[in-house]
């Protein structure tokens, strides 16, 4: 079987590099699992250039059973569409974008077109699939439209209400959608599109748990240890750290704020990325044995997000069984309260609620049902085979 998919950079053949993002990382653990299975991966890298005048597919080879191509698109094309002041066709404004991949997926003779979380450069792969006539599968990995309205200031009305459309347009043409969670298809449901019951499916991120059993807590019995991951993004609510961190300072407790984040060297923000710099400990991109050390000698790690549908760290805490205090707007907030952790479920507004349940689970234990739940769901097997059995059914289907 043949499978193409969106893929990117890190994932290609060359140095070696750490796949940075849910769906990257995703798309590296499916694809080694696709070709140990004896399947043909085909990865499509899109890139935008500020400098190109011409659209571009180039071929970046490959080794094994995977091989890679790299779709250059004029920056301009995009910015036809994200700042679209009046009527605007996306198909016509990308539609030599559209070919050239239609034309790539009959040429690899590609079973089917998966298409790994959605963007404005997916949407290219959905319709030249469509035009191609492949059978597509998406994972809805997040919410596009949740993004464009936390970011709405980088784009015109015209613009987002297009690029919503488009999102809502991968429901009619994927024969299988995938949610990784009730929370998340529920909210797709409402916003995006109906998910319709019979080709919506639930199927959780995989997650290699193997946390090394020698990885000791390292903690200091003077001080509370509280830690955060996430890219320096707007969705992640870096806001709500910086609160709590103010707060800690102002009831003078002996606690500290660890944050594993890239803050950019830019003057966008600044008061706002000096003030945090202050107050909050702020620690280089790691690996993952590092990150499972990092988590394992903190307290209780946070996850403030405003919209996230499954964020790794959740996952590594639960394995390294360090408690982790989450937002409603976490897609684990539904399974968390489902299995006994809805004590984990906060608002972050309010710093002084948030030091006060800190305080009151920093000692505690995981439930041990929702650990049970997490690790049984989440096992990187069953969830691959499950996505692999998809492909070969879709596959046959169009087959006949």
């Amino acid at each position: 079987m043949k499978i193409l998919s969106n893929d990117y950079p890190t994932n290609t053949p060359g140095p070696k590099r750490l796949a940075q993002g849910g769906p990257a990382v995703f798309a590296k653990g499916l694809s080694s699992y696709a070709e140990s299975n004896n399947h043909l991966w085909v990865g499509l890298i899109t890139a935008v250039s500020t400098e190109a005048k011409n659209t571009r597919l180039y071929d970046l080879g490959g080794n094994g059973k995977k091989h890679y191509y790299k779709l250059s698109i004029p920056y301009g094309k995009i910015r036809k569409i994200t700042k679209a002041e009046g009527r605007t066709d996306p198909t016509e404004i990308l539609s030599k974008e559209i070919d050239r991949t239609s034309t790539l997926i009959k040429e690899v003779k590609a079973d089917v077109v998966f298409i790994n979380g959605f963007s404005l450069y997916a949407w290219i792969l959905l319709k030249a699939a469509e035009k191609a006539k492949a059978p597509i599968v998406i994972q809805h990995a997040g919410m596009f439209g949740k993004e464009l309205d936390i970011y709405r200031d980088r784009f015109t009305p015209e613009g987002i209400r297009l690029m919503k459309k488009m999102e809502a347009e991968s429901s009619d043409l994927s024969e299988i959608e995938i949610f990784l969670n009730e929370w998340s298809r529920d909210y797709y449901s409402k916003n995006v599109h109906p998910a319709d019951a019979d080709s919506s499916i639930i199927i959780p991120l995989p997650f290699r748990g193997d946390v090394p059993e020698d990885l000791q807590r390292n903690k200091n019995d003077h001080v509370v240890k509280l830690g955060c991951i996430a890219r320096w993004d707007r969705i992640k609510n870096h806001k709500a750290i910086l609160r709590l961190a103010k707060e800690i300072k102002d009831e003078d407790l002996p606690w500290e704020i660890n944050s594993v984040t890239k803050i950019p060297e830019t003057p966008t923000s600044k008061e706002f990325k000096d003030r945090y710099r202050a107050h909050i400990n702020v620690l280089p991109s790691m690996g993952r044995a590092d990150i499972l050390s990092f988590i394992k000698s903190m307290d209780m790690m946070l996850v403030p997000s405003l919209f996230d549908v499954s964020p790794f760290v959740v996952l590594e805490s639960i394995f390294c069984g360090t408690p982790v205090l989450i937002s409603e707007g976490v897609g684990f907030s539904t399974t968390f309260k489902d299995y006994g952790g809805e004590k984990y479920v906060v608002d972050f507004e309010d710093p002084k609620a948030i030091i006060k349940k800190i305080n009151d689970l920093k000692d505690k234990k995981i439930p041990t049902e929702l650990v049970r739940h997490i690790k049984e769901r989440h096992d990187p097997e069953k969830v691959f085979d499950e996505y692999l059995a998809i492909f070969e059914k879709i596959s046959n289907k169009n087959k006949k």
